[in-house]
This record gives structure tokens, sequence and C-alpha cells, in this order.
């Protein structure tokens, strides 16, 4: 999806060390600092899971990270949303971030 829209300078499953621990992105802007996180059931019903994910995201913006967060579904039924949502937070990080080529 995000080939096909022409968005480019990301990487999947990537890793990153913030405070110590290592946290796995789905899809990362590493110099602007995004993540796209994509939730799929299993974060809706293992309660270990959800708890994880909420920690993990604080961290992450607490290091000064944006992230985004959609659900599979919304990949799939809104998939639009969904670029739309990421380009326009790559606009914003980039101007946050001018002298990064992220």
């Amino acid at each position: 999806m995000l080939r096909q829209a022409g968005i480019t300078g990301w990487k999947g499953n990537r890793a990153v060390v913030v405070q110590g621990l290592t946290y796995y992105l789905d899809i990362s802007f590493a110099s602007l600092k995004l993540v796209v996180e994509i939730d799929g059931r299993l974060h809706e019903t293992d309660p270990d899971v959800f708890e994880n994910d909420r920690l993990r995201q604080n961290v992450l913006v607490l290091e000064g990270w944006l992230v985004l967060r959609f659900t599979w579904a919304m990949l799939r039924d809104h998939p639009d949303e969904v670029v739309r949502d990421i380009k326009r937070a790559l606009a914003d990080r980039r101007r946050r971030f001018p002298d990064t080529h992220g």
C-alpha cells in the first residue's frame, strides 16, 4: 500500500532501542521518529499483548516518536484514509525535522 502510494523512506520490522529496551516497529520512518503500527484481533483479545502495546507506545511517545495505529480492517476497508493519515504525519514530521531526509 505504501509503495503503491509512492511513500518511501520506511522500513518494516525495524528494531529500535529505547531506554535500554529493544522494540520491533511494524513500519518506521526512523529519521522522522514516525512509527506505523498495525493491530490485528490479537491486540484486542489478548490482555498481555494489549498491555505491552500500550507500555511500548508510551515509551516511544515519551522519547519523541509519533505513533500511528491502524487495524487490519482499516487497511482492508479504508486504505485511502490510512495513506492520507500517513502522508499527513510525514508532512508534519518533515516540518518538525527539516534537516532529515526521511
